[in-house]
């Protein structure tokens, strides 16, 4: 199978810096950056190197409408995205990937991603949006932080509320391969024909696009996988700033409605705004 790795970059020059070697070793068969209007020098360092193959936005449309800028431009069977503010750790990555997807049932494999300390992130991969679910585990979650150094109850939280939230599950353990409801935008391999299906990314989303795009995919039967064979490192550069936790709400409220009917009255209740 032929593989399009797929770099969705903003003003990430510095990473770009010790990431584009890494990946031009890997052998691609095509690698794609696409930059959502940087203004730090990346489309000019990105142009420096040899069979890279630059999309320049005209505009910053935002994490999931600049990767929505490979659809109908990649050439690979399937499209192996991974952040620009991301380590690339694993190796023979062409070999693993062709590995993963013998079944051609499979669509989607999200990998493991490490925080700048190696640890898995906890966002790594998980259960779908769900207003009652979520409610819970926010409880759940500031029960844990808690008693986080309590083992004992750690390991009871975790054997306890798995069917609430996986956070923890990954936080202790590295399965090999696990069916899951969604896997991070940030490292993960999809099949070209089934991303161009679905028109890639929802564009009005800048954040929470991964659950959305899972969500649907699994509405058309397909199943979604987390497999920790492709690593890599997230330097954790923050492109949202200040506006963090306001472009989170919105979009949580965007995906409830989107996919719930959630009214905007129900959605303050469920979750009032906090300082």
């Amino acid at each position: 199978m032929k593989i399009t790795l797929a770099i969705p970059n903003y003003n990430g020059l510095e990473n770009l810096k010790i990431l584009m070697p890494r990946v031009v070793k890997e052998g691609f068969d095509e690698v794609i950056v696409m930059d959502d209007q940087s203004t730090d020098g990346s489309v000019s360092y990105l142009k420096s190197i040899p069979d890279i193959y630059v999309i320049q936005g005209d505009k910053n449309l935002g994490p999931a409408g600049n990767r929505n800028r490979v659809l109908g431009k990649a050439k690979g069977d399937l499209i192996f995205f991974i952040d620009a503010d991301m380590e690339l750790i694993t190796t023979n990555v062409i070999q693993h990937l062709n590995a993963l997807f013998t079944d051609a049932n499979k669509v989607l494999v999200g990998g493991l991603i490490l925080t700048p300390k190696d640890e898995p992130m906890w966002w790594n991969y998980g259960y779908e949006m769900s207003p009652i679910r979520d409610a819970k585990a926010d409880i759940v979650h500031e029960f844990a932080f808690k008693f986080w150094e309590n083992s004992e109850v750690m390991e009871y939280i975790k054997s306890t509320y798995n069917e609430i939230t996986r956070n923890f599950e990954i936080t202790f353990e590295k399965p090999n391969e696990v069916e899951v409801d969604w896997v991070s935008e940030a490292n993960f391999c999809i099949r070209r024909n089934i991303f161009e299906e679905v028109i890639g990314f929802d564009g009005n989303m800048r954040y929470h696009a991964d659950q959305d795009l899972c969500k649907r995919l699994r509405s058309k039967g397909h199943k979604i996988y987390y497999n920790c064979a492709i690593t890599t490192k997230h330097k954790e550069i923050d492109t949202f700033g200040e506006n963090r936790k306001k472009i989170i709400r919105k979009n949580s409220y965007y995906f409830y409605k989107k996919h719930w009917g959630m009214t905007r009255k129900v959605f303050d209740k469920l979750y009032p705004v906090s300082d």
